[in-house]
């Protein structure tokens, strides 16, 4: 059973840790870790790729059968297809090796890319300040729940879990950024864009312009036959306008009753 001076003792160390300013908390962890230990480089690399092909299914797969034998994964694709051109967008990661890189680089050759660009970012520093956090925060729910398990007072407990469930809400964003960090260092991510040759604007709207080249044909046709028609009649017109003024002339000069 707690004597009234432990639990007195239990309450002030308590307090101390809400007080406890996180910053310098922060600066012990960091050089607990780091102080002695050489410090691992995390480099998150990023190609943005653009090929030109008369076939770019056909490209996607070959990448697709690399990427998975190199142990990589495909995030995302999506094929857009038009009449000005086919575009398939890929993007994927293969694990972060020198030889992976090179692997994928000899297989970009036989293609004709366009455009190749790489995008590096060192977030070293990040990835250490959230495992720094993360230590600070489970030392911290730690010692709380030592002093949750020894407390009486209702205040004192409210407060703890209040604590608590602020802390886990924290590491679960914290660890949620670990993963991501490790993951995109891990892995080398590609974005690879695969182009048909765009077709020249005067063969965009191809069916349009067949639909015209129709259009006009049955026109000429129409007209053709119109011409074939006054052909045949014509004949016949000259001597129903002969016949007609004969006609008339003769009915003119009969004698009238």
């Amino acid at each position: 059973m707690l004597t009234r001076a432990t639990h007195s003792r239990a309450r002030k160390n308590l307090k101390k840790t809400f007080r406890h300013n996180s910053t310098q908390h922060l600066n012990v962890i960091m050089s607990n870790i780091f102080g002695p230990q050489e410090i691992i480089q995390r480099l998150k690399k990023d190609y943005y790729v653009i090929i030109q092909d008369e076939n770019p299914e056909k490209v996607a797969n070959e990448i697709k059968a690399e990427v998975h034998s190199l142990g990589g994964y495909v995030i995302s694709e999506n094929l857009d297809k038009s009449e000005e051109r086919v575009v398939y967008y890929i993007e994927f990661r293969i694990p972060n090796t020198v030889e992976n890189e090179n692997k994928v680089g000899m297989l970009l050759e036989k293609y004709n890319v366009k455009s190749l660009r790489l995008d590096t970012q060192d977030v070293t520093s990040k990835y250490n300040q959230i495992l720094a956090e993360i230590e600070s925060l489970e030392a911290e729910k730690k010692k709380l729940l030592e002093f949750y398990n020894l407390s009486k007072d209702i205040d004192d407990l409210m407060r703890i879990e209040s604590r608590i469930s602020s802390i886990n809400s924290r590491l679960n964003y914290l660890y949620l950024q670990k993963d991501y960090y490790e993951k995109v260092t891990d892995y080398i991510t590609y974005h690879v864009t695969i182009e048909s040759k765009e077709k020249p604007v005067f063969e965009i709207d191809l069916g349009f312009r067949k639909t015209i080249y129709q259009a006009v044909a049955i026109l000429l046709m129409v007209i053709e036959g119109i011409l074939a028609l006054l052909i045949i009649i014509s004949p016949f017109a000259v001597l129903y306008l002969i016949g007609r003024n004969i006609y008339r002339r003769f009915k003119k000069s009969e004698p009238q009753e």
